[in-house]
């Protein structure tokens, strides 16, 4: 089960993934989107306009919930955001990301440990049919989201910041 979470809208890169994901021939995934739309029509037309038995979305869920339905969450951002929070939230439960290769999203991903980066359509199919044909790298993956997650808590960011200072010093 891939996963989306975020909120619901073009700038997002919700419809790219949708797109995106009908090429994927293995009818037995599934895609969950999980968010609040800004635009109250714009999930009815992206179920038109996108109409696949295996996508769901599922409306505004707590992270608990969510990231206990899914195997990896799939970040498509369209932009060059600075920081990726939802994907810490998703390593601090185990759940390996694949992200666009955008921004400060570069930084946050460990190719090949924590997930994978993608620039093209091509390349985010080909990493989710990575994923699809080599289901056991998801358990690989998950120890090294977990400990990865460790370096976003706050205690830890603190202590860069003194290190620099001290350094500055």
């Amino acid at each position: 089960v891939f996963g989306y979470f975020g909120s619901i809208s073009s700038n997002k890169g919700v419809e790219f993934l949708l797109r995106s994901f009908q090429k994927i021939k293995d009818k037995k995934i599934k895609l969950l989107l999980a968010g609040k739309e800004n635009n109250p029509n714009y999930i009815d037309g992206l179920k038109e306009k996108y109409l696949d038995e295996r996508v769901r979305f599922i409306g505004f869920n707590k992270p608990e919930f969510f990231f206990s339905k899914i195997d990896v969450l799939i970040h498509p951002a369209l932009w060059h955001e600075p920081f990726g929070r939802v994907i810490a939230e998703a390593y601090s439960y185990g759940i390996p990301v694949i992200s666009s290769k955008k921004g400060g999203l570069t930084e946050i991903i460990d190719n090949k440990k924590t997930g994978f980066l993608f620039t093209t359509e091509k390349e985010l199919i080909a990493k989710i049919n990575y994923f699809i044909c080599n289901r056991n790298i998801v358990n690989d993956m998950k120890l090294h989201c977990l400990d990865k997650a460790k370096s976003f808590l706050a205690d830890n960011i603190a202590d860069k910041y003194l290190e620099v200072y001290n350094k500055l010093l």
